[in-house]
C-alpha cells in the first residue's frame, strides 16, 4: 500500500521498483491511495496497471486516515492477503525485497521491517535529521 499526497514526481519510480521484483508478479498486488491529490499522482499510477484509489476527505487528512480507509476496503475484498506492506511514495525497493520479506515470514515472523533509506536527505530539516 502506498499512501500518496501530490507525489506525481516520485510515484512512478516506486511502482517501477515494485514491478521489477525478483518474485512472481501474480503473488502480490500494489495499491496506491491518491490521498486528497491535486496533481497527476493517480493518473501516473494508473499507467502502471496497479490498483489506484482516490480519496477526498478534507476533514480527515493525512497518511493515518488514508491507510485506515484503504485497510477497510482491503479487508472487505473477497481476495485475502497473507501480508501487507506500507510504503511512502518516495521509497524504492530492491529487486529482492518481496523474496526477502517472504523468507522471513516463512520462518514464522509475524512482523518484518525493511531498511529505509532516504533519497532526499538534504531536502528538508526533517529528512536531514
Amino acid at each position: 500500500i502506498v499512501a500518496a499526497h501530490n507525489e506525481e514526481v516520485v510515484i512512478g519510480k516506486l511502482i517501477e521498483s515494485m514491478l521489477n521484483q525478483n518474485y512472481p508478479r501474480e503473488l502480490f498486488d500494489i495499491f496506491v491511495i491518491a490521498d486528497n491529490c491535486t496533481d497527476n499522482t493517480a493518473k501516473i499510477a494508473r499507467k502502471y496497471g496497479v490498483y489506484v484509489y482516490e480519496r477526498f476527505n478534507k476533514e480527515q487528512k493525512g497518511k493515518g486516515y488514508a491507510l485506515e480507509w484503504m485497510f477497510d476496503k482491503i479487508f472487505k475484498m473477497k481476495k485475502k492477503y497473507d501480508a501487507v506492506a506500507i510504503f511512502d511514495a518516495d521509497n524504492l525497493v530492491s529487486k529482492n525485497w518481496c523474496k526477502e520479506i517472504n523468507s522471513k515470514m516463512l520462518e514464522g515472523y509475524k512482523v518484518v521491517q525493511g531498511y529505509i533509506d532516504s533519497k532526499n536527505p538534504n531536502d528538508s530539516w526533517i529528512a536531514a535529521s
